[in-house]
C-alpha cells in the first residue's frame, strides 16, 4: 500500500517516543492499529462493492452478447442445413403465392355468384311484375252485384250455372259418407 521502507519507520518511531512519551506508546499504537483495520475493512468494502458492480456489468454485458449471438448464429445455422440450397423457401414462397392467388380467385368466384343471384332475383321480380293473373275474379263479383238486364244472355246463362253449381255442390267428403251408407 503505502511504500514505506526501514528508514522512514525508524523516523516514524522516534518521533512519537518523542511526542507521546514512553508510557503512553501502547495506548496510541492500539488506537492508530484499530483505525488502521477500520481503514482496511472500508477499503476491502469498497473495493468488494466495485468489483460485484464490475462483475454485473461484464455479466449483463456477456449475457447480452451469448443472447445476440445465440439467436444470430443458431438461426442461421439452422437454415444452412435444413435448406443449404435455398430450394425450399422458394418453394414456400410459390405455395404461399399461389394460396393468395387461389383465396383472390375465390373471393371473385363469391362476388360473381352473389351478383348472378342479385341479377336472377331481379329478373325473376320483373317476370312477376309482367305476369298479370286472370281476372275472373273481378267479373264473377262485377256479374253478382248486376242486375240481369246489365248483363248480356251469354253472361247471364254461365252465372246461373255457377251459381246454380256452387249452391248444388255438396263436398267431396259429404257425398263419400253418403255413398257409404
Amino acid at each position: 500500500m503505502l511504500d514505506v521502507g526501514w528508514q522512514e519507520l525508524f523516523i516514524i518511531a522516534v518521533i512519537t517516543i518523542i511526542v507521546v512519551g514512553p508510557k503512553e506508546i501502547p495506548k496510541v499504537l492500539r488506537t492508530v492499529t484499530s483505525w488502521m483495520r477500520r481503514i482496511k475493512e472500508m477499503a476491502r468494502e469498497f473495493q468488494n462493492g466495485i468489483d460485484d458492480i464490475a462483475r454485473e456489468s461484464e455479466l449483463a454485458e456477456i449475457r447480452r452478447d451469448l443472447e445476440a449471438s445465440a439467436n444470430v448464429g443458431l438461426d442461421g445455422t439452422l437454415e444452412n442445413i435444413m435448406d443449404p440450397t435455398g430450394e425450399i423457401s422458394s418453394d414456400l414462397y410459390d405455395l404461399q403465392k399461389a394460396s393468395e392467388d387461389l383465396s383472390l380467385q375465390q373471393e371473385e368466384i363469391s362476388a360473381r355468384k352473389a351478383e348472378i343471384e342479385s341479377q336472377r332475383e331481379a329478373l325473376e321480380l320483373e317476370e312477376a311484375a309482367e305476369y298479370s293473373p286472370p281476372e275472373e275474379e273481378s267479373e264473377i263479383t262485377t256479374t253478382a252485384d248486376a242486375s240481369p238486364k246489365d248483363i248480356p244472355e251469354d253472361e247471364a246463362s254461365k252465372s246461373e250455372d255457377e251459381t246454380s253449381k256452387s249452391t248444388n255442390a255438396v263436398p267431396d267428403s259429404e257425398q263419400s259418407s253418403e255413398a257409404r251408407r
